[in-house]
């Protein structure tokens, strides 16, 4: 929880929202991931994980995450460069 990956393009990952994005605009577009775990349970599904509520450690540190988030889409609107790193900000 709380790695925040930025990149140009990328497969779409089963995502059914980024596969339309991708149709209407093609795939070289920036893109800010933010990862929400990395220890799903076998039996479940992976939808049904990645829209599971986050856990009470993770609601705690929403606000901090929601405000690197914005820092850094603002950082692209200004600078109109997506800077293409990985950043592990909750650890």
């Amino acid at each position: 929880f709380g790695q925040i990956r930025t990149r140009k393009g990328g497969g779409s990952a089963g995502h059914n929202g980024i596969k339309n994005i991708t149709a209407q605009i093609g795939p070289d577009y920036d893109r800010i991931r933010i990862g929400v775990s990395g220890s799903k349970p076998e039996q479940m599904d992976s939808a049904d994980y990645v829209l599971a509520n986050l856990t009470g450690d993770e609601k705690e540190h929403l606000k901090d995450l929601k405000r690197e988030v914005n820092s850094i889409l603002t950082e692209t609107i200004f600078s109109g460069t997506l800077a293409q790193e990985t950043r592990t900000f909750i650890v």
